[in-house]
Formats: structure tokens, C-alpha cells, sequence
């Protein structure tokens, strides 16, 4: 199988509140998760294109 190298794969935690995932092509997982007061928490810096995707497809991020 073939990957895009901007393939961006994001998956919910089911242990965590308010706790996401995102799997990069080089095997390096980040996680993400968002406080109370709407602060977006992540272990890694964010590419730009992950930035996009999570304001196109979860703009949840960014509305708080």
C-alpha cells in the first residue's frame, strides 16, 4: 500500500476525555488534547498540513 505523504490520520482516545491522536507515515504518533479553557495541548509540533486538516475537518480545536 501506497501513502500520501501528507496522509494525516487522526484517531479519538476512548480512555481520555477530550484526547485525539494523530499517526504520521514515519510511525511517530501525536497526541493531542484540549483543557477547559480551550487550549490545544500536543506533544509535537504541528505541521502545517495537520493544522489545516484539524481546521477543515475538526474545527472543534479552534471553537472554543
Amino acid at each position: 500500500m501506497n501513502e500520501h505523504p501528507d496522509q494525516i490520520i487522526i484517531a479519538k482516545a476512548i480512555s481520555k476525555e477530550n484526547t485525539y491522536f494523530i499517526f504520521r507515515n514515519n510511525s511517530e504518533e501525536v497526541t493531542l488534547s484540549i483543557n477547559d479553557t480551550g487550549m490545544i495541548k500536543s506533544n509535537h509540533k504541528l505541521t502545517h498540513s495537520e493544522i489545516q486538516f484539524l481546521r477543515e475537518e475538526y474545527p472543534l480545536f479552534f471553537n472554543k
